[in-house]
């Protein structure tokens, strides 16, 4: 299921799923979650995924055998933001923790979603965070999938400017280059 924000009288419920086929997942997440909170990050997995976000949850990537701090520092490398999903127990986890300081180091984009009654930690303090209840969490879900549409929107508009700086940068080189092997002939 994805959940949308319509407009400020409701939500607007939509039956899509995506399983490789569809939309193209292109703007990668890092979900930091507690294991034991799986029946919550899963409909949240699905969700982002209708919207074309391509979420990484460290338990469905197994890599056995190699470190994993290892595999969840590339794999927050790799993405382009961290989503934390912080509940009462999150909030007790090292791992979740790590995941955000990690991140926090690296630079890298953190959003929260803080279910209420959690205190958030010195590593998000000064972050703004989407709070929820158990019994509303499809309204958070619709403002992080907004949020993080619109992130994706913007995405592909970094990426074409890239290519006009890089292309420029060749241009140039081949100007400099052509000169100076003009002024060598000369010479």
């Amino acid at each position: 299921m994805v959940w949308r924000a319509e407009d400020a009288s409701g939500i607007e419920k939509i039956n899509t799923r995506t399983t490789g086929q569809g939309t193209a997942l292109s703007y990668k997440v890092f979900l930091s979650h507690s294991f034991e909170d799986r029946s919550l990050v899963g409909p949240l997995e699905d969700s982002l995924k209708g919207v074309g976000i391509d979420p990484y949850m460290a338990e469905e990537h197994p890599d056995y055998g190699n470190q994993l701090p290892k595999k969840i520092e590339e794999a927050i490398n790799s993405s382009q933001a961290i989503l934390v999903v912080l509940t009462k127990r999150a909030n007790l986890s090292p791992s979740v923790n790590q995941e955000v300081g990690y991140a926090k180091k690296s630079g890298k984009l953190i959003v929260a979603l803080v279910e209420e009654g959690v205190v958030t930690g010195v590593l998000l303090q000064g972050i703004e965070v989407v709070k929820f209840t158990t019994d509303r969490i499809h309204e958070a879900f619709a403002h992080i999938n907004a949020y993080f549409d619109s992130l994706k929107e913007k995405e592909p508009k970094k990426k074409d400017w890239l290519i006009v700086v890089g292309l420029a940068a060749v241009i140039v080189l081949a100007f400099v280059a052509g000169y100076v092997v003009g002024k060598a002939r000369k010479e």
